[in-house]
């Protein structure tokens, strides 16, 4: 019955016969219609596909900003370090030999006033220096590395304390000064920047004493 019906109204709106047959379908339910144009709709807008919010790209992180927050708390821990090696080296509990001895007071003297430089800027420009172990497996594994080399350096005597001690110093001076000069370059702020250029002249001195007492004690 429907295929009569389709060709008698093919055939009254096109009596010659050229244009293709027409299926017929009912009509569907207004109700219906409504639902689909809704659900079809509503699909629309949630892939993203129209928003009336407009699509601000992520803002990339500013290199020198990044820069500073990964190094300039390992350059405080530096100081803190050296401080702290400095001060029980030459305490009354370790002895050491007069040159050896004049270096680490003279080191302990320059790390706290490179410190204190630091620590002025961070504040005045809100910057956490406060050094954090990485939770992944190299930060796990340095800290226990660090833990390890303090108590193996408090367990020594002499002569091994004093040429460990002089190891570590050379080791420490020559990681600082080169993440002072890989630092350098990214850095724009003017007072940090001459507070790096100070502790790099620093650094590369210490490094320089550190090797002629290492040649001196025949260590090397």
């Amino acid at each position: 019955m429907r295929d009569k019906l389709c060709g008698a109204l093919q055939h009254e709106a096109d009596p010659t016969g050229s244009l293709p047959p027409r299926s017929w379908h009912p009509p569907l339910p207004h109700a219906f219609v409504a639902f689909m144009a809704v659900l079809i709709l509503g699909s629309w807008l949630g892939s993203g596909c129209y928003s009336t919010t407009p699509q601000v790209p992520a803002a990339k992180p500013d290199p020198t900003e990044q820069a500073l927050k990964d190094n300039l708390p390992e350059l405080a821990k530096g100081h803190s370090d050296k401080i702290d090696l400095t001060w029980y080296a030459t305490s009354l509990l370790r002895h050491l030999d007069p040159p050896v001895k004049e270096f680490a007071k003279q080191m302990e003297a320059d790390q706290k006033r490179l410190q204190k430089r630091l620590q002025t800027w961070a504040k005045a420009n809100k910057y956490d220096l406060k050094f954090h172990y990485g939770d992944d497996t190299p930060g796990k594994a340095r800290a226990a590395m660090e833990k390890d080399d303090g108590d193996a350096l408090q367990a020594m005597k002499n002569p091994d304390f004093q040429r460990t001690l002089l190891m570590f110093m050379y080791s420490d001076c020559d990681w600082q000064r080169h993440l002072i000069q890989a630092l350098l370059p990214v850095v724009k702020d003017a007072e940090l920047k001459g507070y790096l250029e100070e502790s790099l002249k620093v650094h590369q001195e210490h490094f320089a004493t550190v090797n002629t007492l290492l040649e001196h004690y025949q260590y090397k």
